[in-house]
């Protein structure tokens, strides 16, 4: 019997919500995800976290996975403060806190083990 090119006859629901919320993502941000403004594994302040940065200007994405088998809590990057800037974690859909020291912000995250977590910038410059 062939297969069904319907994903609901391979993928189970949680696997079809999270591909809806991935390309969502990755459809609703193509202007900093195809940017020549890419930058790879940049460092971290939490041990077992992995982050790219993706967009330059009024848009920055970093995509966030946590290897550890852990909750992690904490600054996770350090960045330039934005005054106007509003960070928000696509993935959950919640904002993000910076905790501001001189003329650098962290962003301040909670991520599950294993998990991801996709956090954006977007600031009026």
């Amino acid at each position: 019997m062939p297969r069904a090119y319907d994903p609901k006859s391979y993928f189970g629901k949680k696997a079809i919500r999270e591909h809806k919320k991935v390309f969502r993502i990755l459809h609703d941000n193509v202007d900093a995800f195809t940017s020549s403004g890419v930058e790879p594994l940049i460092p971290t302040l939490i041990p077992g976290t992995f982050v790219n940065r993706f967009g330059r200007d009024e848009k920055i994405i970093w995509t966030v996975f946590n290897a550890n088998y852990r909750t992690v809590k904490g600054k996770l990057i350090e960045i330039p403060v934005q005054p106007a800037a509003e960070y928000t974690d696509l993935w959950k859909g919640a904002p993000v806190t910076t905790s501001i020291h001189g003329s650098t912000a962290s962003l301040v995250v909670e991520i599950g083990p294993r998990d991801v977590a996709c956090i954006s910038e977007i600031a009026e410059r």
